[in-house]
């Protein structure tokens, strides 16, 4: 997830902080890669035909197939701004009165809902920008350690 993405934050006077980024960092998957993704599925989907797990065959078929799919194309461009209200990404506004609190891990901003299921929303940005988006958004909500979900990690070091 590192890697220039864009353009750097634009400060408006610390009213508000602007940027563009790829959702990931985009790895190039070489043939072997699919190749090898393919073998695992298909040898999983057979065990699981011969088993009689006929629906975890398919699940795993389809699974795999998605994955060589979201492998081939790019990350999506992510317009983030950071008001006074709240922080829109894409559009999709997140007031600052539903959320509990943020932190940075690396160079990503890991936002935490108030809500009792605590979804954690997980932004990036530039390394170069981390101070002043740190500054800024300490102004608007508690700072709290959290740290990036294993699950979300895994997906970038597959490349996804």
């Amino acid at each position: 997830m590192s890697g220039t993405r864009g353009p750097r934050p634009a400060s408006n006077g610390m009213n508000e902080l602007n940027w563009e980024i790829y959702e990931y960092e985009h790895r190039q998957n070489e043939t072997e890669w699919f190749w090898a993704l393919g073998i695992v599925v298909v040898s999983i989907s057979v065990a699981s035909f011969i088993y009689g797990n006929v629906l975890l065959g398919i699940f795993i078929l389809l699974a795999g197939f998605m994955m060589g799919t979201y492998a081939r194309k790019g990350p999506p461009l992510l317009r983030v701004e950071a008001t006074k209200k709240g922080i829109s990404v894409n559009g999709r506004f997140l007031p600052y009165k539903e959320l509990a609190s943020f932190s940075i891990d690396r160079d990503k901003i890991v936002l935490e809902e108030k809500e009792w299921w605590r979804q954690l929303f997980i932004i990036p940005m530039h390394l170069e920008d981390i101070e002043s988006v740190h500054l800024f958004l300490k102004e608007h909500l508690p700072e709290k350690n959290h740290k990036e979900p294993l699950s979300h990690q895994i997906m970038e070091r597959l490349g996804f």
